[in-house]
């Protein structure tokens, strides 16, 4: 779809509220967070974060965990039927959500990734038209959802190395 036809699209949907999300994954202490930031259609803007339970057997689809957890949950905070704009910084984790596809090829002991995808299906089922926008990190939201989710899986003081 060319630039010239996204826009039009975008016009003809009615009134739509703005999510920009991102997931977080420290590998080192399997500790995950998301954070997201909603822009309703009022004009109210929401910003939150949350920290996932510590991920196991997750080192090669913790991020995507994360990143499927964000949507996910900006997604349920939205009326059913809502028209939304989704903002994400990562590919594979838009398309993801955009074609309703996950691959498990591999990772078929990755039960919290499949978890995770069917969650954000059932919540992409509730909601009306939906765009789907790569964004990078210099946009001031997406830098905001990144810093939330950053927050959100720092590891407790007490699990940080070297620390007692």
């Amino acid at each position: 779809m060319t630039a010239y036809a996204a826009s039009l699209k975008l016009r003809r949907m009615k009134k739509a509220a703005n999510i920009w999300c991102d997931g977080s994954f420290r590998e080192a202490h399997k500790t995950a967070g998301a954070g997201w930031i909603i822009k309703h259609t009022d004009g109210q803007v929401e910003e939150k974060c949350l920290t996932l339970p510590r991920l196991q057997n997750s080192f090669k689809y913790g991020s995507e965990i994360a990143e499927l957890v964000a949507a996910t949950e900006a997604m349920k905070a939205l009326p059913a039927g809502s028209n939304a704009q989704i903002h994400m910084d990562c590919q594979s984790s838009l398309d993801i959500i955009a074609k309703g596809q996950l691959r498990m090829k591999g990772r078929e002991d990755a039960t919290e990734l499949k978890d995770a995808f069917e969650a954000a299906m059932a919540a992409k089922a509730r909601l009306g038209q939906i765009t789907f926008h790569l964004t990078s990190d210099r946009n001031e939201n997406m830098h905001r959802a990144h810093v939330l989710s950053q927050t959100a899986s720092t590891p407790p003081r007490e699990i940080k190395p070297g620390r007692r």
